[in-house]
């Protein structure tokens, strides 16, 4: 095998010492006397070779290894990408109790980001007082989510809180609780996130009370809800107040006070004295039983199945649209330059009025119905199907219009 048939099979092979130095003649015309002396001294320069070559396929073995190795890592790293580009599709909170756990937490729509979490142990508050008193329930929590269930063990408040921080750095997150009032029945839960520290940090509070619990909420940012557990409507009290974020009563009867800021309030099956009043926002009613009142400087009122009566009042733009309901007390509707749509019914004896400055009204009702209409406009005009201001026999509604500008159509049904 010649040097250049070398080259190609072995690429770390070197010429010997004594090719370097010269060319290896074995034409036998031209063999000088010494060749046998020369060739045997070629041979002993095959040695190194010879040796050379037995450690070569240690060296081939090496690359095989590496052949089996770098595929692996590199299948690895490919099932990890997979991992990570999946993370984000999954929902639901992975939480550990005592420990911490990684999930996506929701933020702005189509935004979610990866944070840490950890579960608190559940707190089960039991009043010390042996009086008869339905507990007080004072919850505060700055950024995060409130989710009260109305109609758990009687005396008994459990309460869940998981932390949230993009850092599992859970440090200055604190979720207090303790009980005062005369009987000790109040009992007051605080969460407190720090957010100096870092801003994707939040706690959200699972709580569940008995029926009859007067629930007092105030929340910075998040989802507050309140919901009853029972089949029908359930006996408590809740007052809510927040800045931000989105709030929700549903299944309750009693006194439901909601204040909002710049969330969107949403009330449905609840009865009794009912207020929600909101600056930013809209709000949306759905079954409402009682004494009502609703009322959003800047949003807009969509309601629906209301029964008795109360207040809607609305500012700037932001319209007022009241359908399948009955009213049967003096009502308020009342817009600034939206518009007001009522479709329901009026009882005998209800006393209703409709005040806008250049919005417009429709009002429909039965053709069955009783009413006398009193209208006043500075330069608004009427539209009555009706064609008279006094219709029907017995005791009739009162309907009262009063507009600056626009139309008011009674519209028979």
């Amino acid at each position: 095998m010649d040097e250049q048939q070398m080259q190609f099979v072995d690429p770390d092979w070197q010429p010997s010492e004594h090719t370097k130095q010269g060319v290896i003649n074995l034409d036998p015309r031209e063999q000088p006397s010494s060749f046998a002396t020369v060739t045997e001294e070629y041979a002993s320069q095959e040695i190194p070779y010879r040796e050379r070559g037995k450690l070569e396929p240690q060296r081939r073995s090496r690359r095989k290894v590496w052949f089996i190795v770098i595929p692996a890592l590199l299948l690895i790293l490919c099932l990890v990408l997979v991992a990570g580009l999946a993370l984000p599709f999954s929902g639901g909170t992975s939480t550990s109790t005592g420990s911490t756990s990684m999930q996506m937490k929701p933020g702005q729509p189509g935004v979610a980001s990866l944070v840490e979490t950890q579960v608190l142990p559940v707190h089960n508050y039991v009043p010390t007082s042996s009086a008869d008193n339905e507990p007080i329930v004072v919850i505060s929590d700055d950024v995060g989510s409130v989710h009260v269930h109305i109609g758990g063990p009687r005396d008994s408040v459990i309460v869940t809180a998981t932390e949230y921080d993009g850092k599992a750095n859970f440090k200055g997150m604190t979720v207090a609780t303790g009980e005062s009032g005369p009987n000790n029945n109040t009992l007051t839960i605080t969460a407190n996130s720090d957010t100096s520290v870092s801003g994707s940090r939040s706690i959200d509070l699972d709580i569940t009370v008995p029926f009859g619990s007067s629930i007092q909420l105030t929340e910075g940012s998040g989802a507050v809800q309140i919901e009853g557990t029972g089949s029908d409507s359930t006996q408590a009290n809740a007052q809510v107040k927040i800045t931000s974020g989105s709030v929700e009563v549903s299944g309750v009867e009693g006194g439901i006070d909601v204040q909002s800021q710049n969330a969107p309030v949403v009330l449905r099956d609840l009865g009794g004295i009912i207020s929600a009043t909101t600056i930013n926002s809209s709000i949306s009613a759905l079954r409402l039983s009682g004494l009502v009142t609703l009322n959003s400087s800047t949003g807009s009122i969509i309601a629906s199945d209301v029964q008795w009566g109360g207040s809607f009042s609305t500012g700037g733009n932001g319209s007022i649209s009241l359908s399948n309901s009955v009213l049967n007390q003096q009502t308020l509707l009342k817009i600034d330059s939206g518009t007001i749509n009522f479709q329901g019914t009026i009882q005998p004896g209800a006393n209703v009025q409709f005040e806008s400055g250049s919005g417009a009204l429709t009002i429909a009702l039965p053709a069955s119905t009783a009413f006398q209409l009193d209208f006043g406009s500075i330069s608004g005009t009427l539209k009555n199907d009706f064609g008279s201001n006094n219709v029907g026999s017995g005791r009739p509604a009162i309907l009262q219009i009063t507009t600056s500008s626009g139309l008011a159509y009674i519209k028979k049904q």
